[in-house]
């Protein structure tokens, strides 16, 4: 008899409410088999917008990014440099302008310090 088979043994004559307890594998359900359809799918002009304007970039040549920076893994086995998106130029003429991204290692992580 295994160590589990003689556990279980045990927790059997001590607790007497785990005398119903069953150990087999729960059979699986018998459920139908789905029958074959034709799917259906939206278009994405079809689709109403909800709420505010779309958010399509004109072209992509005109971005305007963030001076490049260096990320480094915690291992330091790789360096990745990255230029943060500044903005971009949307469709209707305007631009949308995103904010600085905070330094690696900088404000939003944690370095394992609490500060009061």
């Amino acid at each position: 008899m295994s160590e589990l088979a003689k556990a279980i043994e045990r927790l059997m004559q001590r607790e007497p409410g785990w005398r119903n307890f069953s150990a087999r594998p729960a059979q699986p359900a018998k459920l139908a088999p789905i029958p074959a359809a034709r799917g259906v799918a939206m278009s994405a002009t079809s689709v109403p917008a909800s709420g505010g304007a779309g958010f399509d970039e004109a072209d992509a040549s005109q971005r305007e990014y963030w001076p490049a920076r260096q990320l480094i893994t915690t291992d330091g086995l790789f360096v990745f440099e990255v230029e943060p998106i500044r903005s971009v130029l949307l469709v209707g003429g305007n631009r949308a302008t995103f904010a600085e991204p905070p330094e690696a290692g900088g404000e939003g992580e944690d370095d394992g310090e609490d500060t009061p």
